[in-house]
């Protein structure tokens, strides 16, 4: 899930693996002729409790343990519904995140949270 758009999203993703039905991310509308149109907004990650509301929509359809791993506060938003939130501070700390979250990864590699997933 990301507040990205799908289809910079679906190389990483489909490079590792995950199903495209698993994927949350805004998409883009574009004419016959590729250009942009608007963005879906049926899609509910621009509103400001749009993660959230995947996530819970996650946890009814698919009962699996969640965890979020973000830099923002809407990150942090979804985190609150899930069993666990990590702040992913490698790239950029928040401190008003970091403070809240259950663990903060420093490391650039998001691997620093495998021990915690596991």
């Amino acid at each position: 899930m990301t507040g990205g758009y799908r289809a910079a999203v679906l190389k990483t993703t489909n490079f590792l693996g995950i199903d495209p039905d698993r994927v949350f991310a805004n998409e883009l509308i574009h004419d016959k002729n590729g250009n942009f149109i608007d963005l879906d907004w049926t899609i509910p990650l621009w509103k400001p409790q749009g993660k959230t509301d995947i996530v819970n929509q996650v946890i009814k359809n698919y009962r699996y343990t969640t965890v979020i791993i973000g830099d923002g506060m809407t990150d942090f938003e979804a985190g609150k519904v899930s069993e666990m939130f990590i702040c992913f501070a490698g790239v950029i700390r928040r401190e008003r995140v970091a403070n809240k979250a259950d663990h903060v990864i420093s490391n650039r590699s998001l691997m620093a949270c495998l021990p915690l997933l596991i």
